[in-house]
């Protein structure tokens, strides 16, 4: 079960720059959407959608932290763009660990995006 939920998020790791698909994803594991979705929340702690939304901000703090431009659309959501995460060769399995400037930059986007 736990191989299972690894594959999972190694698929989710790959499609953190585009939309995603509960429903593909699931297919691709030859399981339900419902199945997945529950059996990753029992073992990750999370619904898929909150571990992605965390993902997606790591990633965006790390690139802050790095001195990266942040290219967003009107309607403030990154756009497609190539990331020097998105090139290793192998997906993480698990959040990195929290840096405290990886949390104070967090913690200032929760700040200004009213979600503190």
């Amino acid at each position: 079960m736990i191989e299972m939920l690894n594959r999972l998020v190694d698929a989710v790791e790959r499609r953190l720059d585009g939309d995603l698909d509960v429903g593909a994803l699931a297919r691709e594991a030859g399981l339900t959407e419902y199945h997945v979705r529950r059996m990753f929340s029992a073992l990750a702690g999370m619904p898929v959608s909150e571990y992605v939304r965390r993902r997606r901000m790591t990633v965006a703090a790390a690139d802050v932290l790095r001195g990266d431009e942040l290219l967003a659309s009107p309607s403030g959501t990154a756009t497609d763009r190539p990331r020097p995460s998105a090139a290793r060769s192998e997906p993480s399995t698990a959040c990195p660990p929290a840096t405290p400037d990886a949390t104070a930059a967090l913690s200032a986007v929760n700040r200004t995006s009213g979600s503190a």
